[in-house]
């Protein structure tokens, strides 16, 4: 019970052991800001927790007194249960059988028997049960309580496998699908592999995490991308060319001889990433030779976009005034013709 000035004036016994001291006299805001809140919402039910304890809590305006049940062993059961709850992750080694298939044998088993070690240690060290069933999927199950302190981690273990496959010369990457929050193991398994190919489909090397009927959350890339084999693949060949050009302050880009469609587009993805990696960016088009209905086109483009284009002429110029500060990229052409 408080009084007029919100200070305790009568309390059990019971209470004050919970607390470890006894509560009369103190403000019972200072005890517990939780108690304001019961007093802001009179007669209605609410949770607090003192020194560790946990009660549940009713304010009577009409005499001031607060009403509390202890609810600490029903909430320790059910902290205990949740701890216990499985949490089932699909796991998959992106680009791991094309790197296997067209590496040196030697190599591959080394980078293969490495990445094993270090998820069967990392599965150790965070009490995981990890299992393999195909040469790049995964299957793990760990208890709530552990997944938690995964989450602390930021799954430090997609860095580990990618700097064993980068210090090697490959491009392997983890992709992972967490699931929890439903009571089928089943439907657990078939969650976490939905979660894990949302995870290949926004490019992979990333966690997708999913709680039966909630969003899903993401730990690691975030740029959407399409899901299949050369997801990873695209993903380093854009961080080496961003590597690149941060060495030059011009960029032109050109392509076959006989321009299209094709070229136009990957002419146009280039210059968006060379402007985003804070360099100037022009295409260099050949109307003579360019395909009919792709120059029709890009004439009809905003001038704003038309400005992205120039001649070989000026091209020629510009590589001859500054060599060292221009760089050439040459998109949709697969030989030296």
């Amino acid at each position: 019970m408080i009084d007029a000035s919100d200070r305790v004036i009568v309390a059990t016994g019971v209470i004050d052991r919970r607390y470890g001291k006894s509560l009369l006299g103190k403000k019972v805001g200072n005890v517990s800001s939780s108690f304001f809140e019961a007093i802001n919402a009179p007669n209605t039910v609410h949770r607090i927790e003192l020194s560790g304890a946990f009660f549940d809590v009713i304010y009577t305006p009409m005499n001031r007194t607060f009403i509390l049940k202890d609810m600490s062993q029903v909430a320790s059961l059910i902290s205990r249960v949740d701890d216990s709850q499985p949490v089932i992750a699909t796991i998959y080694l992106d680009n791991f059988m094309k790197v296997v298939k067209n590496s040196d044998e030697l190599l591959a088993l080394t980078v293969e028997n490495a990445i094993k070690t270090a998820m069967l240690e990392w599965a150790k060290q965070n009490h995981i049960f990890l299992k393999s069933y195909s040469p790049d999927t995964y299957v793990a199950v760990v208890k709530h309580k552990d997944y938690r302190s995964l989450l602390d981690t930021k799954f430090d273990i997609l860095e580990q496998v990618k700097k064993i496959a980068l210090n090697n010369g490959l491009e392997i990457a983890l992709t992972m699908g967490f699931a929890f929050g439903e009571s089928s193991l089943f439907n657990l398994f078939q969650l976490s592999q939905e979660a894990m190919q949302l995870g290949l489909g926004r490019g992979g090397d990333q966690v997708v995490i999913k709680q039966y009927g909630q969003p899903a959350i993401f730990f690691g890339a975030k740029s959407e991308a399409r899901a299949d084999d050369s997801s990873l693949e695209v993903k380093f060949f854009t961080h080496e060319l961003k590597n690149v050009i941060a060495q030059f302050s011009d960029v032109l880009i050109m392509g076959h001889r006989f321009g299209d469609f094709d070229l136009v587009g990957s002419a146009l993805a280039i210059a968006y990433i060379v402007r985003n990696s804070g360099a100037s960016a022009q295409i260099i088009l050949n109307e003579e030779t360019m395909e009919t209905k792709a120059l029709t086109s890009i004439r009809a483009l905003a001038p704003k976009l038309r400005k992205e284009f120039i001649s070989p002429t000026k091209a020629i110029k510009l590589i001859t005034d500054r060599p060292q500060t221009t760089l050439l990229v040459i998109v949709d052409a697969s030989d030296k013709t």
